[in-house]
């Protein structure tokens, strides 16, 4: 038998689709209907009034899309690979821990495949940097020194268009992953979707 890691990936994304259409629209109904002139979006007391409250909230639904999309794709890796190293690898806490440059180089090694060269892969990476410039810097990218001497930086891009994109290009990166990988000796009639495909 072999496993469906393909499967677990629809359902994954078939989730955070659905949050990304449900939540940062629902959250901008929310923050227009709270526009009526009648609340400051500044409280005398220091608080934000709803207006603001709910376009936060718009933010962070976005900022959840950002993250869970990232975290899919750490969670594919660290299946697959954990499939095709020594069993210990797999059950310690050293080997959960991995990079995700450590997950990838074991793949590329094993399938002789490049992960860059694979449709979607610029998209997987951009999300990688914005998720982690949301966790750690609010947003900001890691300064860059451009012509000139002058240094800049940039925002995570957490609007509706670009979110859309990453679902997309993200199972194009990860389906062909899988594609390249152990999916080549997967069968359509396999129920045990994530346990090891047989040799």
């Amino acid at each position: 038998m072999s496993g469906r890691v393909d499967i677990f990936i629809e359902w994954g994304l078939q989730l955070i689709q659905c949050f990304l259409d449900e939540a940062p629209p629902y959250f901008l109904q929310l923050s227009e209907g709270a526009d009526d002139g009648k609340e400051p979006d500044f409280l005398p007391d220091g608080r934000l009034g709803r207006r603001q409250v709910y376009l936060g909230a718009r933010s962070l639904a976005s900022e959840v899309v950002v993250h869970q999309l990232n975290a899919l794709v750490d969670q594919v890796l660290l299946i697959l690979a954990s499939w095709i190293l020594p069993p210990e690898w797999a059950h310690t806490a050293d080997a959960m821990s991995r990079s995700r440059k450590q997950l990838l180089r074991a793949l590329e090694e094993r399938y002789g495949v490049n992960v860059a060269d694979l449709p979607g892969w610029s998209q997987v990476e951009r999300l990688r940097e914005d998720a982690n410039s949301l966790k750690h810097r609010g947003g900001e990218s890691l300064p860059e020194t451009g012509p000139g001497g002058l240094i800049s930086t940039q925002r995570a891009d957490i609007g509706a268009e670009t979110l859309q994109k990453g679902v997309e290009e993200v199972r194009r990166w990860l389906l062909a992953l899988w594609n390249t990988t152990e999916g080549a000796k997967s069968t359509a009639s396999s129920n045990h979707w994530l346990q090891p495909p047989a040799p």
